[in-house]
Order: C-alpha cells, then structure tokens, then sequence
C-alpha cells in the first residue's frame, strides 16, 4: 500500500506498522481477535482491517480512541492488540510485536514526507 503517488518532496522518515502484544497476556490467541485502534478513516486501521480480511482473521474493535497513549495502555493491559508504527512502542519492554510466525501477517511501512510547493 502506498502512502504517496505523486507530488516532489523530501522524505523525512519510514517507519515500519506492526501489530502489538502485551508480554504478559494473549489477546492475539482470541477469535475474534479483540484490536485497540484509530478511529475510522485512519490509514494504520485501514491497513489492519485490509490485512485481517485478507488472511481470513475475524476481529472486532474493543477500543478506539484518537490518542495513541490511550491504545497503548489497552495493549499494555492485555485487552486487545494493537496496531502502532514500531517507533511508538520500541522502547516498552512490556510489549512485543507479532508476526506471521504468530499468525498476523506483515503491514506496510509509514513514510513521511516533506512536501515542497511549485511556486
């Protein structure tokens, strides 16, 4: 999935999408599987949805919330996973990513770009 198809601009930072887990819980073992995500019309929850349907997963929302912190702490706590750019959670311990050897495939990377106006 691309984030950008045209336009000039510089990019600033690329940043892989992964689906997060609380160490200490296994929220990712439920069917449905119980996801904490950005409201609708968000690009990571449109990633997951696409994602999930693709390999079949069902899921169902059992958190949504516009603030990040507010997802993580759903996460942390072992309610649901979670769907983060990997910057947003490399530095907690207490959570991990999963990955196809966990049954949830791979999402696509986050660019940012600075975009540079024709004039």
């Amino acid at each position: 999935l691309a984030l950008r198809e045209q336009g000039a601009g510089v990019l600033l930072r690329k940043d892989p999408v992964v689906w997060a887990v609380s160490r200490k819980a296994a929220p990712h073992l439920k069917q449905p599987v119980p996801l904490a995500l950005l409201p609708q019309g968000s690009l990571l929850r449109r990633w997951a949805e696409e994602t999930l349907a693709a390999a079949g997963k069902r899921w169902v929302a059992v958190q949504e919330s516009s603030s990040v912190e507010v997802l993580r702490a759903s996460v942390l706590a072992g309610l649901a996973v979670g769907v983060f750019q990997e910057a947003t959670i490399s530095e907690l311990a207490e959570i991990r990513s999963l990955g196809p050897e966990d049954g949830f495939p791979a999402l696509p990377s986050s660019e940012m770009w600075l975009e540079r106006a024709d004039r």
